[in-house]
């Protein structure tokens, strides 16, 4: 009775090399591949994948040291993990090691045949795109798209198109991206590739959500969830889950979000699938960020960045690194977000990641606009601009316009602001982004807001509501309803402002939204307030703030603290007041943030009134 043979036995049979017959001078070469196959011991069971098939990749490395290049693309085509049935080279990128991808096909690109160099540019070109280089991955993608039309491989020809589509998504050129995707699903259905067909709708659907059409979205990703459950395509059916996880947190459902993205990492988990692990842990986090609870989000990001790092995908750490960034903002530890997007900076940086170095030069800016700092805020958003103008991602323009439109309306600019403003809103408008136009008409509102305009500013927010409804975002529509709330108390309509109000507190209640529950909360505490209702004013402020202190929003409690003394001395009870607004005072101190000024402008005044 013979042993069973190991995988890297079988592959050395397979290759049928006869060590007395090679050269003497590539003899070495030989041996190792047949040691690494053969004689090796097998890996311990915590060591990592790419450790697991080092064995492979040494003996592709001998191969191609001795030119032989058809044994060599062999042993990277075996299939190495029966639950995804993919080749070796294949699975390295489902793995995230993109680096090493690349390593392979740079040797071994232009050895082999026309057909394989269009496998091997296209590989490359994945490479790239994955680590945010997208003029090189666009470069080697249409090289293998003029290899597979020359030589008339339709069903080549289609995963080309589709490879470019992708590109053109990852720099906000939708319309090229749709074209693509487009003529690639006529392929894949032509040829009758239903994988292609099911990542080609997927992909669809991610075009369709960048620009805001989310029931568009939705019924692609639904088509691409079906086909690929019927073929029992496990990485197609965890994308999109995914992708339908995405698109229900755009649209502010975030248990439908949960339950989708929980789908995806358990599927991704069966199959071994790291790339998608990331995606999965990486949103469960923004979405638990949505929802207010905070440090469930870190945690997602913290394991999304643990598997970066094992394997070595600098994009997905510097993702994980920027959105960490993000929810210490919503924590109020601005100076920890600081740290964050620095080193997300610092990373796309080294990578070349120019849509990366983008969104984090953006984070920065936010954090410091939150930090009162404006002009430093202005200074990276423009930062963030000019490279989003230079790569031509029309989306990043949009959204760098905006938030300049935000910083400079702080600065009390707000013609600066409205122009700004306007030009987003020209952007969205052409690429066709109705969530950004509805975000750019709402932001127009509020400036007008400012300006003491309360026509234009209800006009233009009962926009930015109607997109809200008509695209199905909750999350949009309550924050819409919460500003027709604010507008209105300004105007002293008090009747109108407590059912707008109120109808965003249901909202935010339905949805799971925290954050937004206890800012409404707020709201309503100070239309009470103007009401001289203050037993309600404080039994709401009080609300807010056990929700602030729950989620760990720093910045909200010391608002709601602030809220609270003005309350208090209002109703003569200035020793409570002064209490709060120390409270308040100390927060906005350990913060940096603007909020501090007012809290001393009103102690003074209270310590003022009691002397008096």
């Amino acid at each position: 009775m013979t042993d069973t043979l190991t995988l890297g036995q079988l592959l050395f049979n397979k290759l049928k090399i006869d060590l007395d017959e090679v050269p003497i001078d590539r003899l070495s070469e030989y041996i190792a591949v047949e040691y690494y196959l053969t004689n090796e011991d097998d890996p311990p069971p915590e060591a990592t994948n790419i450790e697991k098939v080092n064995r492979y990749l040494q003996a592709f490395h001998h191969l191609s040291e001795a030119e032989d290049w058809s044994r060599a693309i062999e042993v990277i085509s075996i299939c190495f993990d029966a639950r995804t049935e993919e080749e070796l080279y294949k699975q390295l990128h489902i793995w995230g090691y993109y680096h090493q991808s690349i390593e392979l096909f740079d040797r071994i690109a232009g050895k082999l045949s026309p057909s394989m160099d269009a496998i091997l540019l296209n590989g490359l070109g994945n490479a790239y795109h994955y680590l945010g280089n997208q003029t090189k991955a666009i470069e080697y993608f249409q090289q293998s798209l003029a290899i597979t039309r020359e030589s008339g491989n339709r069903q080549g020809e289609g995963a080309m198109l589709g490879s470019l589509g992708l590109a053109y998504i990852y720099l906000g050129e939708y319309e090229q991206a749709i074209y693509y995707h487009e003529q690639s699903l006529e392929l894949a259905i032509e040829t009758e590739d239903f994988k292609g067909v099911v990542n080609t709708l997927g992909h669809l659907g991610v075009a369709y959500y960048d620009i805001g059409e989310y029931q568009q979205a939705i019924e692609y990703q639904r088509q691409s969830l079906s086909i690929a459950q019927k073929l029992d395509y496990l990485q197609g059916e965890a994308a999109a889950l995914g992708n339908l996880g995405i698109v229900h947190l755009a649209l502010g459902d975030y248990q439908q979000t949960i339950d989708y993205l929980d789908r995806q990492l358990k599927i991704a988990e069966i199959i071994d699938d790291r790339r998608a692990q990331e995606d999965a842990m990486g949103n469960l986090g923004i979405a638990y960020d949505c929802l207010g609870d905070y440090f469930t989000a870190i945690e997602y990001q913290q394991k999304r960045l643990a598997i970066a790092k094992e394997t070595g995908n600098r994009r997905g750490e510097e993702m994980a690194l920027g959105n960490m960034g993000l929810i210490y903002l919503s924590l109020g530890d601005y100076r920890k977000s600081l740290e964050y997007q620095q080193q997300s900076l610092a990373i796309a940086r080294d990578i070349k990641n120019r849509r990366g170095e983008e969104t984090a030069l953006g984070n920065l800016g936010t954090v410091y606009y939150y930090l009162g700092e404006y002009p430093e805020a202005i200074d990276y958003l423009q930062q963030s601009l000019d490279i989003a103008r230079d790569i031509g991602n029309r989306s990043g323009e949009a959204s760098a316009l905006g938030n300049l439109g935000l910083a400079y309306d702080a600065l009390g600019d707000y013609q600066k602001a409205i122009e700004y403003q306007q030009q987003r809103l020209v952007i969205v408008r052409e690429i066709g982004d109705r969530s950004g136009e509805g975000e750019a008409l709402g932001n127009l509102g509020m400036i007008y807001f400012s300006l003491e305009d309360y026509e234009k500013a209800i006009e233009y927010v009962e926009q930015d509501l109607a997109i809200a409804q008509s695209i199905g975002n909750r999350l949009s529509e309550g924050n819409s309803l919460g500003n027709l709330g604010g507008i209105y108390c300004a105007m002293g309509d008090y009747k109108k402002a407590l059912d707008y109000l109120q109808q965003h507190l249901a909202i935010a209640q339905e949805i799971g939204h925290q954050q937004g529950e206890g800012n409404t909360l707020g709201n309503l505490g100070i239309a009470f307030t103007k009401l001289e209702q203050y037993p309600l004013a404080i039994e709401h402020f009080e609300k807010s703030l056990q929700i602030f202190k729950a989620i760990g929003n720093v910045p909200g409690e010391a608002t709601t603290l602030q809220n609270l003394a003005k309350v208090y001395h209002e109703i003569g009870e200035d020793t409570l007041a002064v209490e709060y607004c120390d409270r308040a005072l100390a927060i906005a101190l350990k913060l940096g943030i603007p909020l501090a000024q007012e809290c001393q402008d009103f102690r003074e005044k209270l310590l003022k009134d009691r002397l008096q």
